[in-house]
């Protein structure tokens, strides 16, 4: 299979993972989790960019939220240490995310990855196991749609769980 059908194929796979999504509490517990803490959102790549939307969303809903590159935690560790962190990995295996963990020492650690047995997993204090299956094309696609709706579901959730 070439890159552009593999891209294609877990493209059509999405709606699934979005259903599967919906019938578990992984919003809910989100919310429940960030609503009424200070909450920084951590990530690389494509997963900082949910991580923007997410602290985005958050702070709309009177939640105060941030959104860090894992890059920046050893420069930003006097501003965050301590707090809640959502670490988003689509693998789980990142090494700057696993290293930005480190740094934050966080009161709280929430994985938001697509491996419930990697490395950040089971750092984290709580796992949201985005369930997107394999992504076997780059960019990968499902895991990133999929953290996008738990992360903006949860925090529309938040005002009703606070």
């Amino acid at each position: 299979m070439m890159h552009g059908e593999r891209f294609e194929a877990e493209i059509r796979e999405q709606p699934a993972v979005w259903r599967a999504i919906a019938a578990t509490d992984l919003a809910t517990t989100f919310a429940r989790t960030v609503g009424g803490n200070d909450v920084v959102l951590v990530g690389s790549g494509s997963s900082l960019f949910v991580a923007m939307l997410g602290a985005l969303a958050l702070r709309r809903r009177g939640v105060r939220a941030a959104a860090m590159p894992a890059t920046e935690a050893a420069f930003e560790r006097a501003s965050y240490h301590g707090r809640t962190v959502v670490a988003l990995s689509q693998s789980g295996r990142s090494a700057d995310v696993l290293a930005a963990v480190e740094t934050l020492a966080p009161e709280r650690l929430v994985a938001l990855t697509n491996d419930a047995s990697s490395p950040l997993a089971l750092r984290a204090d709580l796992v949201l196991d985005i369930g997107a299956g394999p992504e076997r094309a780059v960019p990968a696609s499902k895991s990133v749609t999929a953290m996008v709706a738990v992360v903006l579901w949860g925090a529309a959730l938040v005002d009703g769980t606070t």
